[in-house]
C-alpha cells in the first residue's frame, strides 16, 4: 500500500546520491591531478612527543638552521627512506629537529610545529574523517555558514585529516516525490575537492532533531508522512515517525 512508493523513492534517492558523489569524485580527479600530501601536521604551537626532544637529539641535529618548516620537511624527505619520519620546527629559532620514530604524542609548545610523515608513506594506518555538523546544510537547501565552514575545513586541513563525513538528509534533497536537489551538497563536495579530500556521504532517511545532541530540525519529506503502514510500531502500538 503506502510502503511501496516510499521504498521506491528511497532506492531512487540512493542512486541519485551515488551519481552526485561519483560525479564530484571524477571532476576532482580530472581537475586536480595532484599527489596527496606526504605530511600530517598537528597545528601551530605543537611539539612532538610527550616531553621536549632530548639533549642528545638536539646535539645530533645541531646545525639544522632552516628558514621555514617547508625547508625542514624537505631536509627530512632528502634522507634515505625510513631514516626520518617526522620533524619539529621552531619558528622563533629557525631550527629543525629530524625525528627517526613515528610521532605518537604531541604537547603544547608555543612557537613550534610538529609534523609527521603521512601514513601511506611510512606505515599503513587508518584514514581520518571528521563528521560535519548535522546542520551543515540548512533545511532550505543551502550551506548554513559558508565562511565559518571554510575556516573549520582549513583547520582540519592543517591537522592533516583525509576527508569528512556528511549526512545527506532525505528531507532536504527530495521535498517532492522524485524531484531531487543536491545543489548544496555539490557545493559542499567542491570544498572537499579544493582540498584534495575524500568524502563519506551518508544517505540519512531519518529526521534530524529530537535526540541527545541534535542541534537541528530537519524533518522527513512531507509526502512521507502521508504514507500509511510504514512506521515502526512498538508492542504498545505507538508509532515512531522519526
Amino acid at each position: 500500500s503506502g510502503a511501496g512508493p516510499c521504498i521506491a523513492a528511497m532506492t531512487i534517492f540512493i542512486s541519485m546520491l551515488l551519481a552526485v558523489a561519483l560525479a564530484a569524485l571524477a571532476h576532482g580527479v580530472a581537475a586536480e591531478g595532484t599527489e596527496p600530501s606526504r605530511w600530517r601536521g598537528f597545528g601551530q604551537g605543537s611539539g612532538c612527543g610527550k616531553e621536549a626532544v632530548t639533549a642528545k637529539a638536539r646535539e645530533e641535529t645541531q646545525g639544522h638552521q632552516v628558514a621555514s618548516v617547508d625547508a625542514c620537511k624537505a631536509m627530512c624527505e632528502g634522507l634515505p627512506s625510513g631514516t626520518c619520519t617526522g620533524v619539529e620546527y621552531s619558528a622563533t629559532k629557525s631550527s629543525c629537529i629530524l625525528l627517526s620514530e613515528q610521532v605518537k604524542y604531541t604537547r603544547q609548545a608555543p612557537g613550534k610545529e610538529c609534523w609527521s610523515m603521512a601514513s601511506d608513506v611510512v606505515s599503513h594506518s587508518a584514514e581520518v574523517f571528521i563528521m560535519m555538523p548535522l546542520d551543515a546544510i540548512s533545511p532550505d537547501g543551502s550551506i548554513t555558514d559558508p565562511v565559518g565552514l571554510a575556516k573549520m575545513l582549513d583547520a582540519m586541513k592543517w591537522a592533516g585529516v583525509d576527508g569528512f563525513m556528511v549526512d545527506v538528509w532525505w528531507g532536504i534533497t527530495e521535498t517532492s516525490p522524485k524531484v531531487y536537489d543536491f545543489s548544496a551538497y555539490r557545493a559542499l563536495f567542491e570544498y572537499a575537492r579544493e582540498r584534495n579530500w575524500k568524502v563519506q556521504a551518508v544517505a540519512s532517511f531519518h529526521q534530524c532533531g529530537g535526540n541527545v545532541g541534535d542541534a537541528c530540525n530537519i524533518l522527513l519529506p512531507d509526502f512521507v508522512y502521508q504514507a500509511k503502514g510504514i512506521w515502526y510500531k512498538d508492542a504498545d502500538g505507538e508509532e515512531n515517525r522519526e
